[in-house]
């Protein structure tokens, strides 16, 4: 079932797609013919930088998030890879972790586990986090006063109580 722009189920049973962009598949469900239950997806964000301060990555480089639905608990893989359009810096990163909304208010268990791949310019970063006001799992980055294009796959495994 694809209720967003952009959606994508190839196959399987009982998938659910919601977001913008988003890439869903399931093999079944817990309860009878209730989509999205039981499930994995991947989602593609995209922001660009140009000054120091953090900017967040979005579905659809404008505003489109990935939120939470109430009683779902997802972990997450997260790539990111930036690079500036002058000057040929890049940078990789990696972040794993576990994300619930109870109840309308999300929680990151443990934080997730960043790894930085590779930097060619120290001074670039990104963070993840939960939004409680959005309901959603945010990445932000931090460039430098260059041209950066940043990009994050995302790749979720999702249960819902």
């Amino acid at each position: 079932m694809g209720t967003a722009d952009l959606v994508t189920i190839p196959g399987g049973s009982l998938a659910s797609a919601y977001h913008y962009g988003q890439q869903a598949f399931a093999s079944g469900s817990f309860d009878a013919n209730t989509p999205g239950q039981a499930q994995t997806s991947v989602h593609v964000l995209r922001t660009v930088t140009t000054t120091a301060t953090t900017n967040e990555l979005f579905l659809d480089g404008a505003g489109e998030r990935m939120t939470i639905p109430s009683g779902q608990s997802w972990t997450y893989d997260i790539l990111v890879v930036a690079r500036s359009t002058t000057g040929g810096n890049s940078a990789g990163y990696q972040v794993l972790g576990v994300i619930e909304n109870q109840r309308w208010h999300d929680i990151l268990i443990g934080g997730g586990t960043k790894t930085v791949l590779g930097e060619t310019f120290r001074p670039w970063d990104i963070t993840v986090s939960a939004d409680d006001t959005n309901d959603a799992l945010v990445i932000k980055a931090t460039g430098d006063t260059s041209t950066i294009r940043w990009v994050a796959t995302v790749r979720t495994v999702e249960v819902v109580q």
